[in-house]
């Protein structure tokens, strides 16, 4: 490979500015090294019995046999998280050209890896074989070894790759079922939050106190069914339209509380409605932009929810009147919109981001953009 190869050895690693996740823990390593112990005990233990058998002389002794083999199997336990980290700084994640990219750089790796493999596994047993085996010096034993087990090594390097792919894939699942859990919990939180609750339970007293019987019932049965929506979605992804029946329920809430003052727009197409998203994409984002850019305005504001399909990506935008970011982005990301980037990040990796933008002026406003693979419910 070129110095261009290298260098987009080093862009991947980078991650453009994100760190790798912590999805191989220190004591995984532990774990390997009993793995890599393990294997190579039933192979000298296997050795020893076919010598015994086979009546060698001198006959074999557990120490002289593990002093051989036991080196071959620690030098892989030595280069399993050197593999590793090779793996998570380039996956085979993202485009087909990406894919194809990352296989052969770990192709001409796993090759430098093997002869790595190869010279010290001929340094040690040469010295631990001398006088016994007729070799002269070490590289007669790399040569013996390099023709007799190249293909091996670089095999088992692509086994450990794979190891490492099973064992993020499993992390990465149970992350993503734990942030979907936190998601449904920061759902919960908002509508059980005594500021939400007194809100609400308020601005139906007012309604009560007007003689609106019918939307003061109106807006209970919503907190209801938003409370009971919240605690039975179980799934990590619904439909668009699953998505917006759930978000209408929260806003209905809200549309009764700020009365004129809010207005909510929706305008996403029939044929966006299967689309499937992460549950309870949205709402976060509808509720950081009624705190930040409806709520502290006297004449109140407006939201628009808007979804297009864009080369093979879903895009969700939520935007807000309201006075926009300011300075920085760090005011506009509650709990809410910081866990919704953290899930977007397990499930989808590079594929799917979120934004916080302003709205192009004149106009004022912030946009919260959602990018993420479009698929459809089957």
């Amino acid at each position: 490979p070129g110095p261009h190869w290298w260098a987009h050895l080093a862009r991947m690693g980078r991650g453009n500015g994100k760190q790798i996740a912590p999805l191989i823990l220190p004591r995984d390593y532990l774990f390997i090294l009993l793995a890599w112990v393990l294997l190579g005990l039933i192979e000298s233990s296997q050795a020893y019995v076919q010598a015994q058998m086979a009546g060698s002389t001198p006959p074999p002794t557990i120490s002289g046999v593990l002093i051989v083999n036991m080196p071959w199997w620690l030098l892989w336990a030595g280069l399993t998280p050197v593999i590793f980290r090779l793996a998570a700084l380039v996956p085979f994640e993202g485009t087909g050209r990406r894919v194809i990219r990352a296989g052969g750089l770990h192709l001409v790796v796993g090759a430098g890896v093997a002869v790595i493999h190869l010279w010290g596994a001929a340094f040690i047993m040469y010295y631990a074989w001398t006088g016994t085996r007729g070799i002269s010096n070490v590289g007669q034993q790399f040569s013996n070894f390099f023709r007799g087990y190249f293909m091996t090594d670089l095999l088992t390097y692509g086994l450990v790759l794979a190891g490492f792919g099973v064992l993020t894939y499993a992390r990465r699942a149970a992350r993503l079922e734990l942030l979907a859990t936190e998601a449904r919990l920061d759902a919960l939180r908002l509508q059980l939050n005594p500021h939400f609750l007194f809100n609400a339970l308020n601005a139906v007293s007012g309604l009560v106190r007007r003689r609106e019987n019918d939307e003061a019932v109106r807006m209970l049965t919503s907190l209801g069914d938003l409370l009971r929506a919240t605690l039975d979605e179980r799934a990590l992804e619904v439909t668009l339209g699953r998505e917006l029946e759930v978000l209408d329920q929260y806003l209905a809430i809200e549309r009764t509380r700020f009365r004129d003052r809010l207005t909510v727009a929706v305008d996403v197409a029939p044929a966006l409605r299967g689309a499937l998203v992460p549950a309870l994409v949205l709402q976060p984002l509808v509720e950081n932009a009624i705190r930040h850019g409806v709520s502290g305005s006297p004449q109140g504001g407006s939201i628009t929810i808007t979804a297009a399909r864009e080369n093979g990506t879903l895009v969700l935008r939520v935007t807000d009147s309201g006075p926009g970011l300011g300075h920085g982005t760090d005011a506009r990301e509650g709990i809410g919109v910081t866990n919704t980037r953290r899930r977007l990040e397990a499930q989808f990796g590079e594929g799917a981001v979120l934004r916080l933008r302003n709205v192009p002026s004149p106009a004022t406003g912030m946009i919260a953009e959602v990018e993420l693979p479009y698929r459809e419910d089957a």
